[in-house]
């Protein structure tokens, strides 16, 4: 080349997807004006400094409705510090109207770009012409611009706004301690609720796969991850060896089927968790990943404490690291202080939350750390949205990372001296671009300004003695976006949830073998109050209802039978046939008896039934008082020793007449019968005529 800036010969290529999605391209079209749109593949280096060479590669498409003439590229710079998140933001936002200063040469004119064509374009200058010569370490206003003639003369006809990172010298600040938090959850999900299938499980996990990509994201050194154990356990592995983690076909899946394959397929990604999981920070959520919103909605934890115990060690057995336990984190970050407490009440030290959801009291003129105190024994993380936002993105890749260096840059530049932590935690759901998200990562690690760390480092104060103190400043907490809060998980589902595990819950009180017969149902149970489902209704009402329908055929065969019988007394006791048609004995069962009428009286409580074999029945003595005469129904149900309904009730039909009705009417009718026969005698009897006297 003649000198810098002109067009390379050869050209560079790019994705027409980061063309068409690259946003702060020029003005829109207006009639036949003449438009192009900017897009960036390289910007470097990541820090400049006095003794750096710039260099801008990237692609000028035309997108107006008239060919672009005398095409120009040149470098636009404002000299003026972005201090703060906020500057940074109002800059590349456009709420800056500042477009800078020409720094730099520019690009030799070509001579056409037809509709809908793109030219590349190579911008390079020395640091020393920046300008910014004397000035302070920090991000700096950068613009690509692009000129054409149009119908009106010259005029720009694109601009796109990032920003470049300054360093005079040696380094002169604090770097910040920046924490990377990834979910590792989606439950993979069957047909009409039913549990997945090995093909499915494949697919999950697959080549093309959201869950394959999120995991080739989250490999990059530094991240963490809060995993969720029910993903684990649903991948069919809780071996506790890397060997172990390789299915092995059985006579039920013989080698070379499609079963087999799928599950050779999943195993394998499986080794590849396990071996991503060595040596980084993995955090073990509860059990299926509850919207703990919801489920502590009623000022109750129990089921978030349930599923603690259940996903307890999964983690460890699977991916062969000691997790990090008493991290909870709600859906979306926001959680109110209801759920807080409730939270902590049951051993959660610390929540990850949104940091819009507790705002500070007194706000500060810098970015506060991310550590925050919430309540007694209970301390917040705060994740930073738009550094959240900017790592998920899918628009350039360039301009992801520039505008994160610069973030991060702004806040070290509001208090050189100071050293905060950042937390970036990505959304659940996420289903990144792999390479985008690494590049980001690596580009984060590599300046001055930032150090990584792990998340657990939230659970300390800042190191040294330039701690800003704002953890203990009073915050409170804001009310979620509507969006939040409509996409929670419905109080009647998680009362339905309750009910159906009530049911579980009292099967596994009695059978000899609960964990054979009811822990697979709990499990079940528990992933129905997954975040995964927020947003779901329809897809959560059929997958309840499988689960509902599946604990409803197991707790008939342990029932009462339906019957009629005649009491002929005042008080005694009914008979009433119970069975149990489960494969395993059951015991300590107990027959609830209630009435539906005065007439007949159940007295005493619920009545102690005896044990019973598989495929056996046995009749339980109810005591019973009548009052009156007359056919009344009693509801009769089984319960667990606890007192938890088991099955259906069914009803009882008794035909009541007490002993004082009918025995007054038996002596009522012999009475009347010795009438009868009195009157009946005396009136056959015949009369007796008078004697005549002799003398007649």
């Amino acid at each position: 080349m003649s000198r810098p800036g002109r067009l390379l010969a050869a050209g560079l290529l790019l994705l027409p997807s980061l063309v068409s999605t690259t946003p702060a391209a020029s003005a829109v079209v207006v009639g036949d004006q003449p438009t192009a749109q900017i897009a960036l593949t390289s910007l470097g280096p990541a820090v400049v400094d006095p003794r750096a060479t710039l260099t801008a590669t990237g692609m000028i498409t035309n997108t107006g409705a008239v060919p672009l003439q005398i095409v120009t590229a040149r470098l636009r710079l404002v000299r003026d510090l972005l201090g703060t998140p906020a500057a940074v933001a109002a800059w590349d936002d456009g709420g800056d109207e500042r477009t800078g200063t020409v720094v730099g040469p520019t690009l030799d004119p070509l001579p056409s770009i037809a509709v809908g064509a793109s030219a590349p374009f190579t911008l390079t200058m020395a640091a020393a012409d920046l300008g910014l010569a004397g000035q302070r370490f920090g991000a700096y206003g950068l613009a690509v611009e692009v000129r054409a003639q149009g119908g009106l003369g010259r005029r720009q006809v694109g601009l796109l706004r990032t920003t470049v990172q300054w360093q005079p010298g040696p380094k002169e600040f604090n770097a910040q301690q920046l924490a990377w938090l990834v979910p590792i959850t989606g439950i993979p999900t069957g047909v009409n609720g039913a549990d997945p299938s090995p093909a499915q499980l494949a697919a999950a996990v697959g080549p093309h796969s959201r869950l394959r990509r999120l995991l080739d994201a989250a490999s990059a050194p530094g991240v963490g991850w809060a995993v969720d154990p029910a993903l684990l356990q649903a991948l069919g592995s809780t071996t506790p060896t890397a060997s172990a983690t390789t299915t092995t076909p059985t006579a039920s899946t013989p080698a070379g089927t499609p079963d087999a394959d799928a599950s050779r397929a999943v195993a394998a990604f499986v080794a590849d968790l396990r071996s991503a999981a060595a040596g980084r920070v993995v955090i073990e959520l509860p059990y299926g990943d509850p919207d703990l919103a919801a489920v502590t909605a009623r000022g109750r934890a129990d089921l978030v404490r349930a599923a603690q115990a259940a996903g307890a060690g999964i983690v460890e057995q699977v991916l062969g690291v000691t997790p990090v336990t008493g991290v909870a984190w709600p859906a979306d970050g926001w959680a109110t202080d209801t759920t807080l407490r409730e939270l902590a009440a049951i051993g959660v030290s610390d929540a990850v939350l949104d940091a819009r959801s507790r705002r500070l009291v007194d706000v500060l003129p810098y970015t506060p750390d991310a550590r925050t105190h919430i309540g007694p024994g209970l301390t917040g993380w705060l994740a930073d949205p738009v550094l959240g936002s900017l790592a998920t993105s899918r628009a350039s890749r360039v301009l992801s990372v520039q505008r994160l260096l610069a973030e991060t840059a702004a806040v070290t530049s509001e208090r050189p001296g100071l050293t905060r932590r950042l937390l970036v935690a990505l959304p659940r759901g996420l289903d990144p671009d792999p390479a985008a998200f690494r590049a980001l990562v690596r580009a984060v690690s590599s300046v001055p300004w930032v150090s990584v760390v792990p998340a657990t480092d939230l659970r300390s104060n800042p190191p040294g003695s330039g701690s800003d103190g704002s953890a203990d400043l009073p915050r409170l907490a804001a009310p979620a976006p509507a969006a939040v809060s409509l996409a929670q998980l419905s109080n009647a589902h998680v009362a339905a949830v309750r009910r159906t595990r009530s049911v579980v819950s009292a099967l596994g009180e009695v059978v000899a073998d609960p964990v054979a017969v009811t822990s697979g149902l709990q499990r079940s149970t528990l992933t129905l109050l997954s975040c995964s489902w927020r947003g779901r209704p329809a897809d959560l009402a059929q997958a309840r209802g499988a689960v509902a329908g599946r604990v409803r055929t197991l707790s008939d065969h342990l029932r009462v039978l339906p019957s009629s019988v005649n009491f002929l007394t005042s008080s005694g006791r009914l008979q009433i046939t119970i069975i149990n048609e489960l494969p395993q004995a059951v015991a300590g069962l107990r027959l609830r008896v209630t009435s539906t009428n005065p007439r007949l009286r159940v007295t005493g409580g619920d009545v102690p039934a005896p044990d019973l074999a598989p495929g056996t029945r046995a009749q339980v003595q109810v005591p019973v008082q009548a009052l009156g005469s007359g056919t009344v129904r009693l509801d009769a149900q089984l319960v667990s020793p606890s007192g938890r309904a088991l099955g259906q009730r069914q009803p009882v039909s008794v035909r009541a007449k007490p002993t004082g009705t009918w025995a007054l009417g038996v002596v009522g009718a012999i009475v009347g019968l010795v009438l009868v026969v009195g009157l009946v005698r005396a009136l056959r009897r015949p009369r007796r005529r008078p004697t005549k006297g002799a003398g007649g």
